[in-house]
């Protein structure tokens, strides 16, 4: 790779401030997994250094990776992404399905009553809504027609063209390009939303800026992003799951509040609560755990010919099941983490925040 691969600042991107520090690091998956792709495809090593450092701003306190992925990078990481492993992601029913449900079950639900309590349309008005960062426009399918006029921006071809699709018996636009200011005229919405998309972006504070910019007053708009403050987090420390490359800021509702108010926005609601019942997450872990039982915990021996039957055929023995211990070890520390984070879920310290808050 030719060009510059990471950026280091020694400012807070977020207020300016040069009281950093460093707080952990982290080996990257991510970056490993990908560097063995282009290994393959393009006989080079795109990201040779696979530690993630995490910096924290003592004055406004936002934690961001620092050296992050330079822009060539990043744009070299999410053609990576979408074309391996989001294709072959999405190109999976059973996963699309599973995020309907929870687009359905929390994030429309959510959305539907920030916007009856904080914004007051005539009977015949839809309410405008803006989704950033749209990806392939599953949420937006959610959103019921007549109660929204709905549009999407998404910054990767392949992605917007899905969601022009999905979308295509809906009253629905969706634009191909990065969300910015002065991409769409001022008091063009209602509302915006920006679900697992500003922990990506590389100027979060620019991001809630240009919200603010097409926004109509008392406009909402709707954040959900990684909770640094979350009990998973705190017991994970940097190995959490969340630490990631191209997740560049780590948020809490203090740093967030910062940055909205900063942009000329007043905070109405902070949720960092689950979506599932204690009873449907008992559920599906015991069918997640009946599944794994078959295929992973425990592994085949390899069997030996036992005797050739009368019909030509080899009669093996029993096949002889030995314990995955390395697969077991991951796989219970994983289920610690989501315990964890279920429990915190009860106390408004989930793994994920979603915050509401309104253009003043």
């Amino acid at each position: 790779m030719k060009n510059k691969i990471y950026d280091h600042t020694k400012k807070c991107p977020i207020c300016g401030s040069d009281k950093l520090e460093c707080i952990g690091k982290k080996a990257d998956q991510y970056l490993i997994k990908f560097n063995k792709y282009t290994q393959l495809q393009k006989n080079e090593t795109a990201f040779p250094e696979y530690t993630i450092y995490l910096s924290k701003c003592n004055d406004c306190k936002v934690v961001f990776v620092n050296p992050r992925l330079s822009e060539s990078a990043l744009k070299l990481f999410y053609e990576i992404w979408y074309t391996k492993e989001y294709g072959e992601i999405f190109a999976d029913e059973k996963h699309i399905n599973e995020r309907i449900l929870e687009f359905n079950k929390f994030h429309r639900v959510y959305v539907d009553s920030m916007a009856k309590k904080h914004i007051n349309l005539m009977p015949s008005e839809r309410f405008n809504l803006l989704d950033v960062g749209c990806g392939t426009g599953l949420f937006l399918k959610t959103l019921d027609n007549q109660m929204y006029k709905k549009n999407g921006v998404e910054a990767f071809k392949d992605a917007a063209e899905s969601a022009s699709k999905m979308l295509e018996n809906d009253d629905a636009d969706i634009v191909n390009n990065f969300f910015s200011t002065g991409l769409f005229p001022e008091n063009s919405f209602d509302i915006i939303t920006m679900f697992d998309f500003l922990e990506h972006s590389e100027s979060p504070f620019e991001m809630v800026k240009a919200s603010a910019g097409c926004l109509k007053k008392n406009g909402i708009l709707i954040i959900r992003v990684p909770n640094y403050d979350s009990w998973q987090a705190k017991f994970s420390g940097c190995d959490w799951d969340a630490v990631i490359c191209d997740h560049l800021f780590y948020f809490n509702a203090q740093t967030l509040a910062y940055v909205l108010n900063k942009n000329g926005f007043e905070v109405v609601s902070t949720y960092a609560g689950g979506y599932k019942s204690l009873a449907e997450y008992i559920y599906e872990k015991i069918k997640i755990i009946a599944s794994k039982l078959n295929k992973r915990i425990f592994k085949k021996s390899n069997a030996q010919p036992d005797k050739l039957k009368s019909d030509g055929m080899i009669e093996y023995s029993a096949l002889h099941l030995t314990p995955d211990s390395n697969f077991l070890k991951r796989y219970l520390l994983s289920e610690v983490s989501t315990l964890i984070d279920m429990a915190g879920s009860y106390f408004n310290a989930a793994n994920m925040i979603t915050v509401t808050a309104v253009k003043k």
